[in-house]
């Protein structure tokens, strides 16, 4: 995985063609976080952060952060059913 090249050949065309995929696409902008990518190469942390702008022009925001290779659970891995668990954490957040 590592060597394959980012970008939108790692999905299959049928997927990319998808017109709800391409409404939600267009919703979407990705900006880059120069302090993120600081944490990231000088202290092997993680960490990203979510917006989303509602059409009530409320904002919505939630910053995760995983230092190094650990989450703060201290867990190496998520069992499927802590990953949700943080999925409806993420939801009932906003």
């Amino acid at each position: 995985m590592l060597r394959e090249p980012l970008g939108p050949d790692l999905y299959p065309k049928q997927k990319r063609d998808d017109p709800a995929f391409l409404r939600l696409l267009a919703k979407v902008e990705v900006v880059a976080d120069e302090e993120a990518d600081r944490l990231f190469f000088e202290e092997q942390r993680l960490r990203q952060t979510v917006e989303i702008a509602l059409a009530d022009g409320s904002l919505l925001q939630r910053e995760l952060e995983f230092p190094g290779d650990k989450p703060r659970t201290g867990s190496r891995r998520s069992s499927r059913s802590s990953t949700t668990s943080t999925r409806q954490n993420f939801r009932n957040d906003f």
